[in-house]
């Protein structure tokens, strides 16, 4: 039997242990991307899960990020914290949200589960860091900065950067910024303007760059390109909060979990170990990227692959943009990897992080539309993982008051 219909027939035959869970869900897109990129959100809310999809910053820090979901759910203004926003030089206040909360009863009694994709990932890791430990700064006012607040039932990282990826450390910041433009104006030729609209707007207020009304995108990419936000010294960008450095410096603030909620990390890979012989020499072994992952992920993989630096199989193996083992759970050290548990089809308990290898899926597959794999070969269709996920989520226990 399936174990996600076994967490139900719990939920079902065991309502004293099992009330069932109907808090909804928070989704976190990642780098450059935006609430579009959940293509399987309908297949969550046809399982019955509630979910609501916010757009943070395309390039912001990990923090920034944070502050701007937790306004979007709970309808208030973007607040980035007195101490934050003087010690990187932008503006406190960012969007106004006021009355257009979409779940502006989240609370304690009233709890969300948190998604995040690629940089999602240490991005609501971040924003419950700072629900529970709060900002550190005495001066700041915002019900998000006070710390104590136990708001989060589950945490769901899809191919997260949970303690990093080497790509960015292997690129220059100019490099990444160059790669993302060059993405930005391939897609303006495929996607409609509708779309685009959505891409261009990067969501960098905070920063005093936004698009005005007629500005062409070179143009605005000139500014960006000139402004503070993208300096080398400029630590509040998502560059540095994808680098090794930035993430687990930014795990080092606080516990790596929380007793009281439950973690899942579904780690991708789409590599194989290759070897190059002439004759009767071989070099050394190195990770390629497999036939079927999206060409445009290509490269990357076999960087990381090759990468001389991070020697180790499970370093090089990846799912296009990062390692496979940076994706498992949060660490600060290595040691810290002795908390990753593999998951076994069944159990999924509180205060650890439970990962399953899903060694099929790139990076960008995990949440792309694939109708042909959905139908074909449902086994390994990122659809079933999403429809598996909502089942074993709403099994747990209920952990809001109705």
């Amino acid at each position: 039997m399936n174990p996600s219909t076994l967490f139900v027939l719990a939920a079902l035959l065991l309502p004293g242990t099992l009330a069932g869970n109907s808090d909804p869900a928070v989704l976190v897109h990642g780098l450059a991307a935006f609430p579009g990129n959940w293509m399987y959100k309908h297949t969550l809310e046809k399982a019955g899960l509630t979910t609501y999809a916010v757009s943070v910053g395309k390039f912001s820090s990990n923090w920034d990020r944070a502050c701007e979901a937790y306004a979007q759910v709970r309808g208030t203004v973007v607040d980035y914290g007195v101490c934050h926003s003087r010690k990187f030089n932008h503006s406190r206040f960012g969007r106004d949200y006021t009355g257009k909360g979409m779940f502006p009863q989240w609370d304690a009694d009233h709890k969300v589960h948190l998604f995040g994709h690629s940089m999602g990932g240490p991005t609501i890791t971040t924003l419950q860091r700072i629900l529970r430990e709060g900002s550190g700064c005495e001066e700041d006012t915002s019900e998000l900065f006070l710390g104590g607040h136990n708001w989060i039932t589950s945490i769901t990282a899809f191919s997260g950067v949970l303690s990093g990826t080497t790509i960015v450390d292997l690129i220059t910041k100019a490099e990444l910024m160059q790669l993302v433009k060059n993405l930005i104006v391939t897609a303006a030729g495929l996607l409609d303007n509708t779309v685009i609209d959505d891409l261009y707007d990067i969501q960098l207020d905070q920063w005093g760059l936004e698009r005005e009304s007629g500005e062409s995108f070179s143009s605005f990419w000139d500014r960006v390109e000139a402004s503070p936000f993208v300096k080398d010294e400029n630590k509040d960008i998502a560059s540095y909060d994808l680098s090794i450095e930035g993430v687990r410096s930014a795990n080092a603030e606080g516990p790596l979990a929380y007793n009281d909620t439950y973690y899942f990390s579904f780690a991708t890979e789409r590599t194989s170990p290759e070897r190059d012989c002439f004759f009767l020499s071989c070099g050394n072994w190195y990770e390629k990227a497999d036939l079927g992952m999206i060409i445009l992920l290509k490269p990357f993989a076999n960087w990381i692959g090759k990468d001389t630096s991070h020697t180790k199989a499970e370093e090089q193996k990846n799912d296009g943009l990062v390692n496979w083992i940076n994706q498992i759970c949060p660490i600060v050290e290595e040691s810290s990897r002795s908390e990753c548990h593999e998951y076994d089809g069944s159990s999924w308990p509180m205060g650890r992080w439970i990962y399953q290898d899903v060694n099929y899926l790139d990076h960008l597959q995990i949440t792309t539309l694939d109708p042909l794999l959905d139908t074909l070969r449902y086994q390994y269709s990122a659809k079933k993982i999403f429809a598996d996920h909502a089942q074993r989520i709403m099994a747990l226990p209920s952990t809001s008051t109705p």
